[in-house]
């Protein structure tokens, strides 16, 4: 664990599956993940994210934007989904126990966000998207197709040298 605490298991199932992928990744690069994943069950908006990361929402966006990486909303909202998938692994958990968990409103709630994003209903989502089936999306989807934008990326740094090969060209 980078911040030398102890880390949920879907944290450290999370930062073992990235291991292999961002190896030679900058640590802040690790330190967001960690974050993002230590964050994503109580802070469901970006909004929320850079006030915790005491950093403007614009800026936030545009470091994603200049490194060449899908935004934070898709980073934050991917991580939530691997954390519903975590508890409702778990067949003594209801989706409106996950639902609360997980700070919505209320089940029917959870039910919208799984339809808008992936078209399915909670229990299609229990059946089709176990814990491993949905690291693996993440993975798959989020980091691997930009690995080498990662691993140039510095996500705590302001400077414009440090967020990718693009910033340059974002910036003019």
């Amino acid at each position: 664990d980078t911040l030398g605490r102890p880390v949920s298991p879907v944290t450290a199932q999370l930062l073992r599956r990235l291991r292999p992928t961002l190896h030679d990744a900058p640590d802040d690069v690790r330190l967001f993940f960690e974050t993002l994943a230590r964050l994503a069950p109580v802070i469901p908006t970006v909004r929320g994210l850079s006030r915790h990361l005491a950093v403007r929402q614009s800026t936030l966006m545009s470091r994603f934007q200049r490194a060449g990486l899908p935004s934070p909303k898709a980073y934050l909202a991917g991580m939530r989904l691997l954390h519903i998938a975590w508890l409702l692994e778990n067949p003594g958990m209801s989706v409106a126990d996950a639902a609360y968990r997980m700070d919505f409103s209320s089940p029917q709630s959870l039910g919208r966000h799984l339809k808008a994003m992936l078209g399915l209903t909670a229990g299609e989502f229990r059946q089709r998207f176990p814990f491993a089936v949905a690291l693996t999306r993440y993975v798959d989807l989020l980091v691997t197709p930009y690995r080498e934008a990662l691993r140039a990326w510095h996500p705590f740094h302001a400077g414009q040298r440090d967020q990718g090969p693009h910033a340059g060209a974002a910036s003019r």
